[in-house]
């Protein structure tokens, strides 16, 4: 669904899945936003077999002038689930909180927008944030570092040093309300949406990103979780095939279609060294498909990587022997 003009100020995008633990901490750091902007919260509650259901029902009969809740009939998927969000979304700019973390600052949209409203120049603007445990005990306070702060970041900055601030710390434009097809968010990757963004995102332009600490990401790595994070430890090596498939998917919407190339061959790199060493799951027939993925430049670029260590290890060697 097109729109042809923004209704609200912000859509906030609240994908849910087994959240029930968390869900109402997000909403209320939400909802007690102080701001003069107005929003929307769009919560995609997708499907979950605990009571994430019941407790978004209850906020939305609490808030229904600011609340659209939708209630998938079956699992969708997170990126999928966060791009039919995207496509009902109003706001002049958007902003995506998942159903375990919330927002610290109480002013984000009321500095967030304001500094998109007067620097047209970016695209979007994030900050700093800190990370918690699943029982929400601080694990890092300020998560980047104070020389990246208060700048802009740009496309070489996420080539160079990768996601450095978090998902829910971002606002950007709406980019969706174009006439354009954006379903490769869902289709590159059925779980992960953050590296999808940031793509479509800095190849137009850059993101500013404030000194303030906005939100809280809740990092969780357990056997019996749900959320990407633990699904990727569970199986390392099919998570670092997706994630090719993924760059090599979007590459066309780089202006260098080669940006990615280093970035696909380091992650074949790493798998190859660990089927040689005979990690779990790191798999010939797996090597395989992986070899398929980037084209032959990063297979290439494997080879040269390769013997460029080799030879400094010979060099270093004679150097020894010369000793």
């Amino acid at each position: 669904m097109n729109k042809e003009h923004a209704e609200v100020d912000v859509s906030i995008i609240v994908p849910v899945y087994n959240h029930e633990r968390y869900v109402e901490q997000t909403l209320k750091s939400i909802i007690n936003q102080e701001t003069t902007y107005t929003y929307e919260i769009l919560i995609g509650e997708d499907c979950s077999p605990d009571h994430s259901k019941d407790v978004i029902k209850g906020f939305e009969k609490e808030n229904p002038e600011k609340i659209r809740a939708f209630y998938r009939e079956q699992n969708m998927g997170g990126t999928r689930n966060i791009y039919e969000l995207f496509m009902v979304a109003r706001g002049r700019y958007v902003a995506v909180l998942e159903g375990d973390d919330y927002w610290i600052d109480k002013y984000k949209i009321q500095k967030q927008v304001s500094f998109l409203d007067k620097h047209p120049e970016y695209i979007g603007v994030a900050s700093n944030f800190s990370i918690i445990d699943k029982y929400g005990n601080i694990v890092e306070e300020r998560c980047i570092s104070s020389n990246h702060l208060n700048c802009g970041f740009l496309w070489k900055d996420f080539l160079s040093r990768g996601f450095e601030f978090h998902t829910a710390t971002l606002m950007y434009h709406n980019i969706y309300l174009e006439e354009k097809d954006y379903s490769i968010f869902y289709k590159a990757h059925e779980l992960v949406g953050d590296l999808t963004a940031l793509t479509l995102l800095l190849n137009r332009s850059n993101i500013y990103v404030m000194e303030d600490v906005m939100s809280a990401y809740r990092r969780i790595i357990d056997k019996s979780e749900t959320n990407a994070c633990s699904i990727a430890d569970r199986d390392p090596a099919l998570s670092s095939m997706k994630t090719v498939r993924q760059y090599v998917m979007l590459q066309p919407y780089l202006y260098n279609k080669n940006d990615f190339d280093y970035l696909i061959a380091s992650h074949k790199m790493t798998f190859l060294k660990r089927m040689i060493r005979h990690r779990d799951g790191y798999t010939w027939k797996r090597w395989k498909k992986l070899c398929y993925l980037g084209g032959h430049r990063t297979n290439l670029l494997i080879i040269a990587v390769f013997s460029k260590k080799c030879l400094q290890k010979c060099t270093n060697n004679m150097r020894k022997v010369g000793k």
